[in-house]
């Protein structure tokens, strides 16, 4: 991921302020509103505990999936669950391809 490798070849993640707000905006353009539609209902049981100081919304528009993340804890949480999310579409994209 590039903010990953920016922040680790550049800013050093060790001189980041620990529990600082931080918001991310991701959307996924997708190929068919079905697609977009089963990799929400694939996503939707992951986004239901999440810890304390941090907020997941994820909504469509269109065919594009997108995610609103709030995290007010350390920005290695919100990085990991970015990374968590796209794992879990590409392994969800890859089901809906194979049937």
């Amino acid at each position: 991921m590039i903010l990953w490798y920016q922040l680790d070849q550049g800013l050093g993640i060790q001189n980041l302020k620990p529990n600082v707000e931080t918001h991310i905006h991701v959307e996924l353009d997708f190929e068919s509103k079905s697609e977009l539609s089963a990799i929400m209902n694939s996503l939707i049981p992951d986004n239901i505990d999440c810890p304390e100081g941090l907020v997941v919304t994820m909504y469509n528009k269109h065919s594009c999936l997108i995610f609103d993340i709030v995290c007010r804890k350390e920005i290695c949480i919100i990085m990991s669950t970015i990374d968590e999310i796209l794992r879990h579409i590409i392994m969800a994209k890859q089901v809906v391809v194979d049937a």
